[in-house]
């Protein structure tokens, strides 16, 4: 019996080893291709917008650095403020049309510390202020 709790013990600590180590590009496609997938071109019926032509657009103003660390997939993660950052990063890589500056851990930690109410709300209010500046955002249906 002691056999085999070490051996369960051995096992989640080397899977918590292993999730810790995890790469961006790993965790993007765990936490975040399910619903934006491996594309980036998401699903607007289901509300979940594309990045193109889109992320760089929103990470590159104040409200909209908010904006994404509290979406659903991004304020309810378990992964460290670093990792976020990364993640974010590799979208901005791959999406931001380099429009915006990268994601550092101390800034995830804060935005993600400052209460947003309603970020459908949240979101429609930024889209708006984007567009009075002829920036056009990638559809979203709520």
């Amino acid at each position: 019996m002691k056999l085999i709790w070490v051996a369960v013990m051995l096992l989640v600590v080397s899977a918590q080893s292993a999730a810790e180590g995890m790469s961006a590009e790993s965790n993007y496609i765990l936490r975040c291709a399910g619903c934006h997938r491996m594309d980036g071109m998401g699903a607007a019926a289901a509300g979940v917008p594309e990045f193109p032509d889109s992320i760089g657009h929103i990470a590159a103003t104040e409200k909209g650095r908010l904006y994404l660390l509290h979406v659903p997939g991004v304020i309810s993660s378990s992964l460290t403020d670093q990792e976020i950052a990364d993640v974010l990063n590799l979208i901005l890589d791959r999406w931001g049309e380099g429009a915006a500056s990268y994601f550092r851990e101390d800034e995830v930690q804060t935005l993600r510390a400052k209460p947003v109410a309603n970020v459908v709300e949240y979101r429609r209010a930024l889209v708006e202020e984007l567009r009075q500046q002829g920036i056009r955002l990638a559809e979203y249906p709520w």
